[in-house]
């Protein structure tokens, strides 16, 4: 099987590492820089999550193809077609056209975080995070012309702990990826790989921008908690505003005692730093800015 990998993200590291340690050959890395300009943020969207993969191809000797279009990358990949060419889509942002699709004999198949067809779209173990979900998991699936909608080759399923917050969750489904590659690729490479229709509840998710991650102060605990899990590292994190300084919140629990104030009120208690929301309050646990909070008792967080 002639391998192409789509990708430009931690995850496509991972899977190439994958294909490469057991002796997968990969006949070419398609990527896009870290920002780069898509049909839905036409202004350009920057990949928080981004890996060059340029020094790790090659290193191998492993051709790597910027892509700008379908087009382009059809006419860039016609030297490494084979009947036994098979794309893996992995970290990529990019629709995959119909024709360029066609260009690998075997199928192009890609992996989306969430259990399909729950919560197709954009930023799905996020928004699991988000949504208050207890379980989420990975997608191994076959490319079609509709969103996330194609015949499935595997799918894992992962647990959403307490602790779990959105850096945690991508090692889980990194593992899932991986384990599912090693008991399906030779399963394709060979022809006898079942692949089966998606059921269950069909759901939708939109793409998410750093701005989305602005803390609304007049909800309840839980609900800001969720965000503050939902957007840390890799990612750029949850925010607020004291006066006109930027508070970047990585980490937070619901406070273990009774806290009365105004939405968005810094409460220094017994050296400890805590949130007022519209129901309850959080604990701060891990916050930029410190300092500054620690010296700002009673004033409150905001909008600006």
């Amino acid at each position: 099987m002639n391998i192409v990998l789509f990708g430009s993200t931690d995850l496509t590291l991972s899977v190439a590492e994958f294909l490469y340690t057991n002796s997968y050959q990969i006949a070419a890395v398609v990527t896009v820089p870290q920002t780069f300009k898509i049909s839905y943020k036409p202004e350009g969207v920057h990949n928080a999550r981004f890996v060059d993969l340029d020094h790790w191809a090659s290193e191998k000797n492993i051709p790597v193809i910027n892509y700008v279009s379908a087009d382009s990358a059809i006419d860039a990949l016609k030297n490494f077609q084979t009947e036994e060419s098979f794309a893996i889509v992995v970290g990529w942002y990019h629709m995959m056209p119909k024709k360029l699709r066609d260009i690998f004999p075997i199928g192009c198949s890609g992996f989306h975080a969430s259990l399909l067809p729950k919560l197709r779209g954009g930023a799905p173990l996020n928004w699991a995070l988000l949504l208050g979900h207890q379980e989420a998991g990975v997608s191994f699936f076959e490319l079609s012309d509709g969103i996330d909608d194609g015949l499935l080759y595997d799918q894992m399923s992962f647990s959403i702990e307490k602790g779990d917050v959105i850096g945690t969750l991508v090692k889980k489904s990194e593992d899932a990826i991986l384990q599912m590659l090693q008991r399906s690729l030779l399963k394709i490479q060979d022809g006898a790989i079942r692949k089966y229709e998606q059921e269950g509840l069909l759901s939708y998710c939109g793409q998410r921008s750093p701005e989305d991650s602005h803390i609304n102060w007049k909800d309840d605990a839980e609900v800001i908690l969720r965000l503050i899990k939902a957007s840390s590292k890799p990612y750029a994190g949850a925010y607020s505003f004291l006066e006109e300084k930027r508070i970047i919140i990585w980490d937070a629990s619901i406070a273990d005692i009774e806290i009365h104030g105004i939405p968005g009120q810094i409460m220094i208690i017994e050296n400890k730093i805590y949130i007022s929301c519209a129901k309850r309050a959080i604990l701060l646990q891990d916050v930029e800015e410190k300092e500054l909070l620690m010296k700002s008792n009673h004033k409150r967080l905001h909008f600006v």
